[in-house]
Order: C-alpha cells, then structure tokens, then sequence
C-alpha cells in the first residue's frame, strides 16, 4: 500500500516520462499486486520478510520513472515510514544511506577516503614543488 500511495502521489512524474499515459489507482494496484513478490525467511536468527519488485514491469518502470525526478532513498524511508507505523512491533528497514546515522563502517569509510585524497593532494603538492 505504501509503495502504491508513492507512485500514486508522484504520477505526474511518470506523466512526464509517458505523456500518454492514463493510469486509475485500481490499475495501479492491480499491476502491484501482480508484480510484487513476498518471500518469507521467518526461520534462523535473522527471520524476515523480503518483498521483490518484478524488474522491468509497469511498477518497476513507474518507479524509475519517480527516481529520476526524486532521490529512490525517499521511496525506500516513505516505504518504510508506512510500515513500521502499520507494524510498530517489528524493526523495519528499507533502506540504509545518509537519511540513516552513520555506523562504524561508514564512519571508517569516510576516514580512509579522506585520508587517501589527503595523501594525493600531498604528493601533487610535492610534484608542483620540484
């Protein structure tokens, strides 16, 4: 349901992709009912749930669409906004990017590209000096 308020609220962004476009809510629900796949991993320490958007269908499409006019990230936390509040129980996660706070690992990450563009600015510097 989240997925299809999203695209149902950016339509206009697929409009301008496919001017010719006419979509109703029921046929876009339709299309996401049938493109969408649910794979229970509810065994072992890490039980989840996974739901795949079929590549290359009207949904998928819709939604490249939407990403060219909006960052994906805002699909994947509008997504997962919707379902921690349908199930405030569960921990949900749909995306991991800068909305996220850093972790160790992005934290390490950012040090070692810092320290790597540091050391060739340093050796540019030393090169322009000789």
């Amino acid at each position: 349901a989240a997925a299809l308020e999203y695209i149902w609220e950016h339509r206009l962004a697929c409009q301008q992709h496919w001017p010719q476009l006419r979509l109703s809510r029921a046929a876009l629900k339709k299309y996401l009912d049938a493109e969408l796949t649910q794979k229970n991993e509810l065994h072992g320490p890490r039980s989840r749930v996974v739901l795949t958007l079929q590549a290359e269908r009207v949904c998928h499409r819709l939604l490249w669409a939407v990403g060219d006019a909006f960052p994906p990230a805002q699909l994947l936390f509008s997504v997962e906004l919707a379902l921690q509040a349908q199930w405030p129980h569960c921990h949900i996660r749909c995306s991991d990017d800068l909305v996220r706070p850093p972790n160790i690992f992005s934290f390490v990450l950012l040090i070692l590209t810092l320290l790597f563009a540091w050391s060739f600015w340093g050796l540019w510097h030393t090169a322009m000096a000789v």
